[in-house]
């Protein structure tokens, strides 16, 4: 399994979806690892050696995280695209059909925007 990532209401839920399912791993040898939460309290109950290693539960700030081919701002809980323009101009349909195709958004939030260009 690659990245998996769940929103839930509470923390106690949160804290619930790290242990069920690393109970259920460890019966077949596996463990998860990399674990993130933009919560203190949840990232807390988990053990360091199962955090992402650029976590510090001591930092004011939670780092930008790529989880699912995008980046995730833990502190914020929302998901960022950084994107960086061609030096050339972009003169032709097709030069921006080739900037578009660049655009990695496996989650398709850019989508609406992206299908209006390639328009």
């Amino acid at each position: 399994m690659d990245d998996r990532m769940d929103s839930v209401e509470t923390k106690e839920r949160a804290i619930e979806l790290y242990n069920q399912p690393r109970q259920l791993w460890k019966k077949t040898g596996m463990t998860a690892r990399k674990w993130i939460s933009n919560s203190k309290t949840v990232m807390e109950g988990i053990p360091i050696e199962a955090r992402a290693k650029k976590i510090n539960i001591n930092m004011e700030n939670l780092p930008t995280v790529k989880t699912l081919g995008v980046s995730w701002e833990a502190a914020e809980d929302m998901f960022t695209f950084s994107y960086t323009l061609p030096l050339e101009p972009i003169t032709s349909k097709r030069l921006l059909l080739k900037c578009i195709s660049k655009l990695f958004d496996p989650l398709g939030f850019l989508s609406p925007f992206v299908i209006r260009a390639k328009i």
